[in-house]
């Protein structure tokens, strides 16, 4: 086979491979503002799953907070309970999961800085797929 034919075969596999396109997108994405005072802070947004296999967002880290963790709340006797995600957050494949206010949240925690309305914060994503998101979310 000529090589030039080759090379381009190759190049087209690659470009229409599923490894080639994020699996994974995140829209809505934003910090509530907190003060200084305030020691955890948090974080929302959809995180879509766009490929053909389930996945699981591991880890979160954020250079605002010195530890960050998913947790997920859950109503017992009447009450609002918020239970971390020791195993992760799965997102099903070609699906969606919304992180939003008292159902799921990443807690940014151990902060005694202030988040204002219109700040940026990075927030980085790792995924059991080693897929690795980096956001600069707003604040509000």
């Amino acid at each position: 086979m000529n090589p030039l034919i080759k090379r381009l075969c190759w190049l087209l596999v690659l470009l229409f491979s599923p490894f080639s396109m994020a699996a994974v997108t995140v829209t809505d994405g934003y910090v509530a503002q907190k003060s200084a005072d305030q020691s955890n802070g948090a974080a929302y947004m959809v995180i879509h799953n766009q490929g053909s296999s389930d996945i699981t967002l591991v880890m979160v880290n954020s250079p605002v907070a010195t530890k960050s963790n998913i947790y997920q709340f859950i109503e017992r006797n009447g009450k609002k309970r918020k239970r971390l995600l020791n195993k992760g957050l799965l997102i099903k494949a070609n699906s969606s999961v919304t992180l939003a206010p008292e159902t799921l949240v990443i807690a940014l925690m151990g902060s005694n800085q202030a988040l204002n309305p219109g700040d940026m914060v990075k927030i980085r994503l790792n995924f059991d797929n080693n897929e690795l998101l980096e956001l600069d979310l707003p604040v509000k």
